[in-house]
């Protein structure tokens, strides 16, 4: 091939390249973690002991929670591929059996949701992580279980989902997984760790500049949206004009959970403003079937954005989650107002 011919396939592969990004990239929709605690056998913390690109071994520290008793102290057991691993775009021979665990080094601890399953990759990728007869469990997808605990800190904490992540105290964060993981299991929430988390966002500045405390805002706010009761509104509604994106989704999201009056005066003034999760304020007043302030919003439809917005910022991140846009999530709203509601 002559230097002229080269330079056009080339230029031809690389214009395809950028023109079409998501040929060469592999995306998937990331779990919120009540989605990833529902399907999970286990919450772990666990220590590295080897990997390889392809799989982990750890051994046990703690078990935070489990279905079953595969786990207990100084257990090791191997991990290997993902449990809700919902791939939008796979190319280049990039398979589920291609794994990102180099991330997980020796000695590192993690808190690490698991479920029992099968590896579908190359078996030789995983010799030496894998023992024969061995149970094999995996995490949910590669960027789901990367909460790391460094000196009493959770770094990379879930915040409602991996998108969101901070810095928490370790006893705080493991204490809300067990009580997040009650509420998923439908077990007996830990009324002590309920009383601390309305204690703590009452006593937390709204607009603090603390990167550890605005991520235990967003926490306590995610596990006040799965417990949904009317009595905690009142600690919820300041972190609505919060100066921070994430924060005021979980707060909204907290409200849309729990239906009051109060919640649905303030998700209704949410829904007007863009730089509000608009999305999520119009889908929780559909779910709570406020049907009058719905069609109290009809006229926004000529002014609201028909964007679609990604949860994540950086356009490199495989994570790929959508939220409708608003004028999306209000059509749709609006189309499912029962007849007999549309007329009163």
């Amino acid at each position: 091939m002559n230097k002229i011919a080269f330079l056009k396939v080339f230029l031809f592969i690389f214009s395809s390249v950028l023109i079409t990004p998501n040929i060469w990239a592999v995306t998937w929709d990331e779990p919120f973690d009540e989605q990833a605690l529902v399907e999970a056998d286990a919450v772990i913390v666990g220590e590295t002991l080897y990997s390889n690109p392809f799989g982990a071994r750890f051994k046990v520290l703690e078990v935070v929670a489990q279905k079953g008793q595969d786990f207990q102290k100084d257990f090791e057991f191997p991990v290997a591929g993902y449990y809700a691993f919902d791939l939008n775009s796979i190319t280049l021979g990039i398979d589920e059996g291609k794994g990102y665990y180099e991330f997980y080094k020796p000695k590192a601890i993690h808190i690490l949701f698991l479920k029992k399953g099968e590896y579908k990759g190359n078996p030789k990728r995983i010799e030496g992580i894998v023992q024969p007869n061995e149970i094999v469990f995996q995490l949910p997808t590669p960027t789901a279980s990367k909460m790391e605990i460094v000196n009493g800190i959770v770094k990379g904490a879930h915040l409602w989902i991996s998108i969101f992540s901070s810095e928490i105290q370790k006893d705080d964060y493991i204490s809300g997984l067990k009580s997040l993981w009650n509420i998923t299991h439908n077990q007996p929430l830990n009324a002590e760790l309920l009383t601390k988390s309305i204690e703590r966002l009452n006593s937390l500045p709204v607009d603090s500049k603390e990167y550890i405390e605005v991520g235990e805002q967003a926490f306590w706010l995610n596990y006040l949206a799965l417990v949904g009761d009317s009595t905690h509104t009142s600690a919820i509604v300041p972190y609505v004009n919060s100066p921070y994106y994430p924060v005021r989704l979980c707060a909204v999201r907290a409200l849309g959970h729990i239906g009051d009056e109060t919640s649905i005066r303030e998700l209704v003034k949410a829904a007007f403003f863009p730089h509000m999760p608009q999305s999520y304020a119009i889908q929780a007043l559909a779910k709570l079937k406020a049907y009058n302030e719905l069609k109290s919003l009809e006229h926004l439809l000529v002014v609201l954005s028909d964007e679609s917005p990604l949860l994540t910022n950086d356009i490199m991140d495989p994570r790929f989650n959508r939220l409708p846009s608003p004028k999306e999530a209000l059509q749709k709203a609006l189309k499912e107002i029962p007849s007999d509601s549309r007329e009163k």
